[in-house]
């Protein structure tokens, strides 16, 4: 199997989280909110983008 360092890196990442915060899936959302609101200038929020649907005929 080939090593994909991006592969490897999320997964480094994934253990760190882990350790963290345990299973504790709301601390988790909570640390994440948290950062949102220290760093906004990071967010992304981009606008809907319509459909394109086939015209029936």
């Amino acid at each position: 199997m080939i090593k994909d360092p991006i592969v490897e890196e999320v997964r480094k990442v994934r253990h760190q989280i882990e350790e963290e915060f345990g299973s504790n899936v709301k601390k988790h959302i909570e640390h994440i909110c948290k950062e949102q609101r220290k760093h906004p200038e990071r967010l992304i929020s981009r606008q809907p983008r319509m459909l394109k649907c086939k015209k029936v005929a």
